[in-house]
């Protein structure tokens, strides 16, 4: 068990790239967005305690998650993700070991600010096993987290095409022997056509000072290239491409993803 939570700690810092979601904007009220997403991910090496490219190491993930967003009342959405993973990772022996789990997230989102400028304020937990990879840290543990999230959106016209921001900064307080962790998560948009839009998105987190071993200090850094295509009149299909141009004590991780996008 010590060499397996050894792995993780060094290697499977693979926090899911976060599904688009609406940001700072709340969703109507009686209305429901959902996101379907799957994502397949791999690493071949990691970024040492000096933020080095070492390895060769081996990691292979694929995660479902089911983004459910429904608009309470003006101004207040609620939302639940369930979320289930299936892992590949290699032990420093060359052992490579496999796990499947299931975590499940929810919570609310308020507006604070309507206008030009979007701020809203939002409040989840999160339950899971460890290969949620956000909450635990062995094969069979389980373990919880709490995130308190500040989300500011705002609007804008550019050579004649609507496009948006999305700022968001996140403390996470986490059970167990991991870190509390800070995030901060930035989407920028643009419609390049009526029917399509383009988004760069940088995920960010870093990790607080209050690991206990094997855990330490740790950085993952991704950036993530989609498009979303209407398809038809209540659905959009999202792809995307992202990868992690650095980080520490984290993979050097990249990956696909599709997500299907429905509202009614």
């Amino acid at each position: 068990m010590t060499a397996i939570r050894i792995a993780l700690a060094l290697l499977l810092w693979a926090s899911a790239v976060g599904t688009a979601r609406a940001g700072a904007w709340t969703v109507p009220e009686g209305r429901t967005h959902i996101i379907s997403d799957a994502t397949y991910s791999t690493a071949s090496s990691y970024f040492d305690n000096h933020a080095s490219v070492a390895g060769p190491t081996y990691f292979e993930k694929l995660l479902n998650t089911q983004n459910i967003e429904y608009g309470w009342r003006d101004g207040w959405t609620l939302f639940l993700t369930p979320e289930f993973v299936t892992a590949k990772f290699s032990l420093p022996t060359g052992v490579v070991l496999k796990s499947k789990d299931f975590a499940l997230a929810g919570g609310a989102r308020m507006r604070l600010l309507d206008g030009d400028d979007v701020i809203s304020l939002q409040a989840s937990m999160k339950a899971g096993g460890a290969f949620d990879m956000s909450v635990a840290s062995a094969p069979g543990d389980s373990g919880s987290q709490y995130e308190v999230r500040l989300l500011y959106g705002r609007g804008f016209d550019v050579f004649h095409r609507h496009g948006f921001i999305d700022i968001e900064f996140a403390g996470r307080k986490v059970t167990g022997p991991r870190p509390d962790e800070s995030v901060l998560d930035v989407t920028l948009g643009l419609n390049l056509m009526p029917k399509m839009q383009v988004m760069l998105q940088s995920f960010n987190t870093v990790a607080a000072g209050n690991a206990s071993p094997p855990f330490g200090y740790y950085r993952i850094h991704k950036v993530q290239l989609s498009t979303v295509s209407r398809i038809a009149r209540r659905w959009s299909l999202q792809s995307a491409f992202f990868y992690s141009p650095t980080g520490q004590n984290s993979l050097v991780e990249q990956g696909v993803s599709l997500a299907l996008w429905t509202a009614f």
